[in-house]
């Protein structure tokens, strides 16, 4: 029997299978993670310090569906990552080299909202 709350005639039955379908893979959440993640790479980009322009050149935007959490819900995705070979040391520092953090600078574009690894 469902749930009733305060007497209403109303109720809500939450079914994960529809929520997934009708919102976590829906077409305005793409558009709203892929928007998400090119407002990342742009502020990425506008961060990052150049001395061979390699580092610039190397940002990458990545969209799709992957599973996560316990019950390996289907959800939109946004990633974006640095290929080039010294990315991990602009990021976190080495030796000389300061640590940057541009990634994780770069997150702090989307005011209001969590962002996971932030």
């Amino acid at each position: 029997m469902p749930m009733r709350y305060a007497g209403s005639k109303s109720h809500y039955e939450h079914n994960y299978s529809n929520f997934g379908r009708e919102v976590l893979r829906s077409g305005f959440m793409r558009q709203q993670m892929r928007d998400r993640g090119y407002a990342v790479l742009l502020a990425a980009q506008a961060l990052a310090p150049v001395d061979s322009g390699e580092y610039l050149r190397s940002f990458e935007l990545t969209t799709g569906i992957r599973a996560t959490g316990k019950r390996g819900a289907r959800r939109v995705f946004a990633r974006v990552t640095n290929t080039s070979d010294h990315a991990i040391h602009v990021e976190f520092g080495f030796g000389r080299t300061k640590r940057y953090r541009v990634l994780g600078h770069a997150l702090g574009v989307i005011p209001g909202d969590q962002v996971a690894g932030a």
